[in-house]
């Protein structure tokens, strides 16, 4: 209730306003972004730009 005594609409409603649809394409762009990122490393690694160590820093002598 407000001080005019009229509801506001009810923005979880299904339909209202432009729907979940901003959550999805932020979903969307983060998952675009994460393959983006094992993309370009797989095409370092293949090109022999990205070397990786034998063993792993805990494992170092």
């Amino acid at each position: 209730m407000t001080a005019t005594d009229t509801r506001a609409p009810n923005a979880t409603a299904p339909g209202a306003g432009r729907g979940n649809r901003p959550g999805w394409i932020a979903v969307a762009v983060w998952a675009a972004g994460i393959a983006a990122v094992f993309t370009v490393g797989w095409h370092l690694r293949r090109a022999g730009l990205a070397t990786e160590d034998a063993l792993p820093p805990l494992h170092a002598r």
